[in-house]
């Protein structure tokens, strides 16, 4: 039996995590959400994540620190940024840091769609 794929959002904005984990979790997804840093580590050491969706600007941690935990502890977990206050810096930084890919805030859902599918090979 193939498992749902489970995907972590993390966001300060709860609004922000609610649509996605509707939109996503109606593709088929399995969606655990966090609106800071400290959550988004404990539902990492809750289980396992296929995929983590993070928001660069958190309340408690850089998004970056936490993407660097992820690409660490599980290095197989494919990590999308998404940030709506970005720079072209930023977006590299990500990149070099591991991230799979980035995402600018607004952006339009079947562009999330695409990268999440080209994340898990589909």
């Amino acid at each position: 039996m193939i498992s749902t794929p489970r995907i972590l959002i993390v966001d300060d904005e709860p609004r922000i995590c609610d649509s996605l984990r509707l939109l996503l979790s109606r593709q088929g997804y399995t969606i655990q959400t966090a609106n800071s840093g400290q959550t988004a580590l404990s539902r990492l050491s809750e289980g396992k994540i296929d995929l983590a969706l993070l928001d660069l600007m958190l309340p408690d941690m850089n998004g970056l620190e936490l993407m660097e935990y992820v690409t660490r502890k599980r290095p197989n977990t494919p990590v999308i940024v998404m940030s709506g206050h970005g720079t072209m810096d930023s977006a590299i930084e990500a990149l070099r840091k591991g991230a799979y890919d980035y995402l600018r805030k607004p952006f339009e859902f079947e562009e999330l769609l695409k990268t999440v599918e080209n994340a898990f090979g589909q």
